[in-house]
């Protein structure tokens, strides 16, 4: 007896490759139930696309960059506080040959 074998196999060609620097402007606002920072102790960003569109040498992407503040609290009883926050983003890059 003959047994059916399913396999996934998946090409990944690079047709480019291209660095951008995006900027983003807006305030980051302390929620009433944290308190007040008083000095910024660690920050952590990570990006999360979630939008392609490829055309003629542009990829245009959209998403938000997910960022976690750890900051020491001005006048607290817990010294030490945390919040996380999403800015959106919304940009292209200019790749030849995509």
């Amino acid at each position: 007896m003959n047994d059916l074998i399913k396999e996934t196999i998946t090409l990944t060609q690079c047709l480019g490759k291209e660095n951008t620097q995006v900027l983003l402007e807006g305030d980051i606002i302390v929620s009433d139930a944290k308190p007040d920072m008083s000095v910024i102790l660690k920050t952590d960003a990570k990006t999360q696309i979630d939008r392609l569109d490829v055309t003629t040498d542009r990829i245009g992407f959209a998403g938000k960059l997910n960022i976690k503040v750890l900051y020491l609290a001005r006048g607290a009883d817990k010294p030490i506080h945390s919040m996380s926050v999403a800015m959106p983003i919304d940009d292209f890059v200019h790749m030849e040959g995509v």
